[in-house]
């Protein structure tokens, strides 16, 4: 037997009470008769306290009454066996989004996710088709519609967990709302269904504040379909996350030795004190001093880091004092100065102020990150990114740059005078008039196309003005002739000043002046150095090696024969070209032109560890479904409780007992009166 309302049985102990009544009861003294009492001074009887029960039956009654009374409020019955739903019941198809991302790491959340994961297979109808897929930074399924429809019956919830079993939580940031627009759109695909056939999208999420739903605004969800976000929540939420200061940009402020860094706190936080200090890498030994970082929960500091230790390079900053150390680490790789090598070829000497060698040394300075070094050569060597070519070149140059631009590579030629046409015709195979221009004062630049990637960077107001460099002489070049040349900037009698044309995979840029003193002030004008600068840019001579990236990024790579090492020492596998930094630590790259360490964190929206709330995503259009905090667990519960509570009102088995209890009462009456008669005394 099972009660519906069991609390109501603790009415039962009630029936203590008649059993102390009959404990503490008094009774008179029995009457014994006497002769006369005339002469005796009347008094009282006297009661004595009886310790022992009587009227064991009447007793035994009375509790009787009180058992079945609170035995009818419990509202027994009598149960049967729960009902399996049939397959008459409304066909489900559920897309299953689990969060796999970085903050499901924390504490248990990533146990509780798979094992509400696990509940939903297992209890899917032999009608219901299920998909199963992770979600981060993108969607991974582990299980498809169409992999569900082929397995067997027995064989789908298997195969399901084991699957989910398998999976992990990765280090990249959780991509909620286009996960939520994958499977909607999922579901769209699969055409029409039966009007009764539920469409749901089941999320299994920690739901966090930094949860990337801004994409949602707008997206236009299908008809019938509903999500339901069964939430995950951590035991503690003392979470503080630690990351650089400077975020979005490609170099970070990693040549200080005290960086600048953010420690965040969550708004559930009980924690305010923590604690920053360089660690190593490998040993994890405290590495210097430490220092105190104070945060009022739900707001967020900027401070200088202690001093990096010089000592020791492979050393990482990790902020002590919450609960959760997933966004603990901070990586900062210094990044090591990009050497370019550019040849010049043609005749010229590196000491006289009146040729381009002796300005183009000058004019690549060593900086911090980059080393341009100029090497007059004879020819193109193969190690040469960009080349400079100027005057009459021998047959063997000229081959050798054609062979250079053919292969993809890049060059700027500068016509110093008319001879040099002869050059720029075998370079490009084709013919072109060139004269030498009539200049009467000085030519200046016009029609200079600012959309093109070498003069981009001069295309603000402030920067644009070029009427203030001087060209006593230039050449005149018609373009006929190079019939795929493009002019990038005229001067203001209308003749091409710089130029571009393709030669087999590369790009031939054409001077018509010089920047030497003979020619014009080019190479005392403040545009000279950015304007090379910008050519070698545009030429791909240096690639940005981003010192500070995120898990889950994509690294921009030209390099195909490029390797990409883990912190652990093993190989990124690249997949269709492309390496993702799997996981926060310091990767090494290497290429042709050398290695290069690259600093991997977390992003910070995973440190935004509060809860979502579930409003914003209503106002941003996602149908959620009315329970949507209830559980597998709390519905199977539901469940069973309307079971039984059919059960009981169909056997209303309390109505019965209260029958049987004024049943009683009568007896209990009756009997009462009976063993309450007085009992004559014979004289």
């Amino acid at each position: 037997m099972n009660f519906l309302a069991p609390l109501f049985l603790v009415g039962a102990l009630a029936i203590a009470a008649p059993i102390i009544f009959h404990l503490i009861r008094r009774t008179p003294m029995l009457q014994r008769p006497f002769s006369s009492l005339m002469f005796l001074t009347p008094s009282p009887p006297r009661l004595s306290r009886r310790s022992r029960l009587d009227k064991i039956l009447l007793l035994l009654l009375r509790c009787l009454i009180i058992g079945l009374v609170a035995l009818a409020f419990a509202r027994p019955f009598l149960r049967d066996k729960l009902p399996v739903p049939t397959a008459n019941a409304p066909a489900k198809i559920s897309l299953v989004l689990i969060d796999s991302s970085a903050s499901m790491r924390r504490q248990n959340l990533w146990a509780e996710a798979t094992a509400r994961a696990r509940e939903i297979v297992r209890k899917a109808s032999p009608v219901d088709r299920v998909e199963v897929a992770l979600f981060d930074r993108g969607v991974r399924k582990l299980v498809s519609f169409d992999e569900w429809s082929a397995l067997q019956l027995q064989e789908r919830a298997v195969a399901s967990e084991r699957r989910i079993a398998d999976a992990a939580p990765t280090w990249f940031a959780g991509e909620l709302g286009s996960a939520l627009i994958f499977a909607a759109e999922e579901l769209d695909a699969l055409g029409q269904v039966h009007p009764s056939t539920l469409r749901q999208i089941v999320v299994i999420s920690d739901l966090e504040e930094g949860s990337h739903v801004q994409n949602l605004q707008g997206f236009d969800w299908p008809k019938g379909v509903e999500v339901i976000f069964e939430t995950v929540r951590a035991k503690s939420h003392n979470n503080a996350g630690l990351h650089i200061a400077v975020e979005g940009e490609s170099v970070s402020p990693v040549a200080d030795v005290r960086p600048l860094v953010r420690v965040s706190n969550a708004s559930e936080s009980r924690r305010e004190q923590f604690r920053l200090a360089w660690v190593d890498s490998r040993s994890g030994a405290v590495l210097g001093n430490a220092i105190d970082i104070h945060v009022v929960a739900g707001k967020s500091r900027v401070a200088r880091a202690p001093q990096r230790p010089q000592t020791n390079a492979e050393s990482h900053l990790v902020l002590t004092g919450d609960d959760e150390p997933f966004d603990n680490a901070l990586y900062i790789a210094a990044p090591e100065p990009e050497r370019v090598q550019v040849a010049f070829v043609g005749a010229g000497a590196e000491n006289d102020p009146e040729d381009l060698l002796y300005y183009l040394k000058r004019a690549f300075q060593e900086t911090r990150r980059r080393t341009v070094s100029i090497a007059p050569s004879a020819a193109v060597t193969p190690g040469a990114r960009f080349v400079i070519a100027s005057g009459k070149l021998a047959e063997s140059q000229s081959d050798s740059l054609r062979k250079h631009l053919e292969q993809g590579g890049s060059a700027l030629f500068v016509m110093k005078d008319v001879a040099s046409a002869q050059a720029v015709e075998q370079l490009a195979k084709a013919n072109g008039a060139v004269s030498e221009a009539t200049v009467r004062e000085y030519a200046m630049l016009e029609q200079i196309d600012f959309a093109h990637p070498i003069f981009a960077p001069f295309s603000e107001p402030r920067f644009s003005d070029f009427t203030k460099i001087h060209f006593w002489k230039h050449r005149r070049v018609e373009t006929n002739g190079l019939l795929q040349a493009r002019v990038i900037a005229r001067f203001d009698d209308g003749s091409p000043a710089l130029l571009e044309t393709d030669i087999g995979k590369g790009k031939l840029l054409i001077l018509t002046t010089g920047w030497h003193p003979a020619d014009s002030q080019l190479a005392l004008s403040s545009k000279f150095v950015p304007l090379l600068y910008s050519m070698l840019e545009y030429a791909g001579c240096f690639k940005e090696h981003v010192s500070l990236l995120v898990a889950g990024n994509e690294l921009p790579l030209r390099d195909a024969a490029i390797s990409l090492q883990r912190p652990d020492g093993s190989a990124v596998q690249p997949a269709s070209g492309r390496w993702i930094l799997d996981a926060p630590g310091l990767f090494k790259a290497s290429e042709a032109s050398g290695s290069y360490n690259l600093a991997v964190n977390l992003d910070p929206a995973e440190s935004k560890t509060a809860p979502l709330d579930v409003s914003e995503l209503q106002k941003l259009g996602v149908p959620i479904h009315a329970p949507a905090a209830r559980s597998a667990a709390a519905v199977e519960k539901e469940r069973k409780w309307t079971h039984a509570a059919e059960l009981e009102s169909r056997q209303k088995l309390w109505r019965w007992l209260i029958i049987a209890a004024l049943a009683f009462v009568l007896v209990e009456i009756w009997f009462a009166a009976r063993v309450s008669r007085p009992v004559a005394v014979e004289a």
